[in-house]
């Protein structure tokens, strides 16, 4: 007995044809054809692996219509795997779990090095915050590593990318506030994530034909990415900060006394 799957084409509003918001289209489901069917309709999951980013960012993209989206009658979404491969060519994304590592997680290797070295010392900044407050601060950053891999990919809705950096600056430099760090210890904390930022930058956009203009483009946003997020963090730690005691050295230079060195590493 031949039996069908229908699946909900929901189109972005973007691209809409005029008078449809959806339509549905029903595929056979007998033995013969099922195998052929499966292998072009992929799971977020399966998806978001096959481009090398996280389920979360795959569903900002969908909802924004960088990537197209299928949602069947039981509301999960599904992925044509030649659209997805076709949006790995226009923005030279991973092609899977064996292709070079992603944006995203050049930067998180830069930055676990920077703070677990066993040839580095700790950052000063990252020694004045708590265990709870470093735990917060990963979340956000894991965030802000998603924003940026979208604003650097997605063209069409940086404005309201940059609205959700302003917001994770807005945590980070209230939380830099109330630990009493110092204004040299929040621009170290800056600095060293925008270098490992654009160090990663630089290594995916490194080789293949036009590398070099991508590269150039890609530095130029992320700078001014960077920039957005450190203003924020500036204002909200303007904003937080309580009194300082006259006279206390910032905990860079503590830091540097006792013998951990005065600088982030790079």
């Amino acid at each position: 007995m031949l039996t069908f799957t229908r699946v909900r084409v929901s189109f972005p509003l973007c691209v809409s044809p005029p008078h449809i918001q959806e339509i549905y289209i029903d595929f056979p489901r007998d033995s013969r054809r099922t195998a052929v069917t499966t292998e072009r309709w992929i799971s977020l999951g399966q998806a978001g692996t096959l481009l090398g980013v996280n389920s979360s960012t795959l569903r900002l993209w969908a909802d924004r219509g960088v990537v197209r989206s299928f949602r069947t009658v039981g509301g999960h979404r599904r992925f044509l795997r030649e659209d997805l491969l076709a949006f790995q060519q226009r923005v030279g994304s991973p092609t899977g779990p064996s292709s070079a590592p992603s944006l995203g997680t050049r930067t998180l290797r830069r930055i676990r090095r920077g703070l677990q070295g066993e040839h580095t010392a700790m950052p000063p900044w990252y020694g004045g915050l708590d265990e709870a407050t470093r735990g917060r601060l990963r979340v956000f950053g894991r965030r802000l590593l998603d924003v940026t891999t979208s604003y650097l990919a997605d063209r069409r809705h940086r404005a309201s990318l940059l609205e959700e950096v302003r917001t994770i600056g807005d945590v980070y430099g209230a939380e830099m506030a109330r630990r009493r760090l110092h204004l040299r210890d929040l621009l170290e904390a800056f600095f060293f994530f925008r270098d490992s930022l654009l160090a990663a930058v630089r290594e995916t956009t490194t080789g293949g034909l036009g590398a070099q203009g991508d590269q150039h483009r890609s530095l130029q946003a992320a700078e001014a990415l960077a920039d957005v997020l450190l203003l924020s963090m500036a204002d909200a730690f303007e904003r937080d900060r309580g009194p300082v005691q006259s006279g206390s050295a910032p905990l860079s230079e503590g830091w540097a006394a006792a013998g951990g060195g005065g600088q982030a590493p790079a």
